[in-house]
């Protein structure tokens, strides 16, 4: 039995990762419908920057109500980058402000927070503000 003083927390279910995870890369983002556009527009994007979706990052899809506990994943595996396309740092378990399309450095690890996917692709401003900050932190040179 329980107490009136007792806290009750819930606990995020685990992630499910795909991909192999070769250059540290995480990628997050909300699910969409319909989300194979979102997910070849979210792979053009990476290529742009020669990172490989299914080779070297670990990715997950969540629902825009889900919570998740990064701070572990991110102990274990030190990502380089971090990538969250519409979900802010709370439900993902980060205390940081968010700033959208602006890197923050936090834990030896670059995380970049963006709007949603299908938000993203046909805004021409916001994917040059994206694409000038991924360029940053993937250490891309001007072309």
């Amino acid at each position: 039995m329980f107490s009136k003083k007792d806290l009750i927390f819930a606990v995020p279910d685990p992630i499910q990762w795909a991909g192999k995870f070769g250059k540290k890369v995480l990628v997050i983002w909300v699910e969409e419908i319909p989300s194979s556009a979102n997910r070849s527009f979210l792979e053009k994007m990476l290529s742009a920057v020669q990172v490989d979706l299914e080779k070297e990052c670990h990715y997950a899809v969540l629902r825009k109500d889900e919570t998740a506990a990064l701070i572990p994943y991110i102990k274990e595996k030190q990502p380089n980058q971090v990538l969250v396309f519409g979900l802010s740092p709370a439900p993902l378990g980060l205390h940081f402000e968010q700033y959208l399309y602006q890197p923050v450095f936090f834990y030896q690890t670059w995380f970049l927070f963006a709007d949603e996917l299908a938000k993203l692709e046909p805004d021409r401003q916001l994917k040059s503000q994206l694409w000038n900050h991924l360029k940053h932190i993937f250490s891309v040179e001007n072309k």
